[in-house]
């Protein structure tokens, strides 16, 4: 799996699971538009594919963070390259 198509499908997933905290596996992979068996490829559990978001949204903001460079710029623009990053990521 690509970077590309991975970042997708947990964006998918993350959707889904925002829409519907108890999505199965099933319902997750359907609502991504990947086969369970693709899907439990990429995580055989659903601890597993939560502990990947979770991965995945800490990496996200950390990159996001480190981008809006907070402590070295004047406060409305750290906010305005915050808030950019927050937007591009979306």
């Amino acid at each position: 799996m690509t970077p590309d198509t991975e970042d997708a499908l947990l964006r998918s997933l993350a959707l889904t699971l925002t829409e519907n905290a108890g999505a199965t596996l099933q319902e997750m992979a359907k609502a991504a538009g990947v086969s369970r068996a693709t899907l439990y490829r990429f995580a055989a559990t659903r601890e597993q594919l939560l502990d990947t978001l979770q991965q995945h949204v800490m990496e996200a903001m950390s990159r996001i963070l480190d981008d809006a460079a907070l402590e070295s710029q004047p406060p409305l623009e750290a906010l305005r390259q915050l808030t950019h990053g927050l937007y591009r990521r979306a």
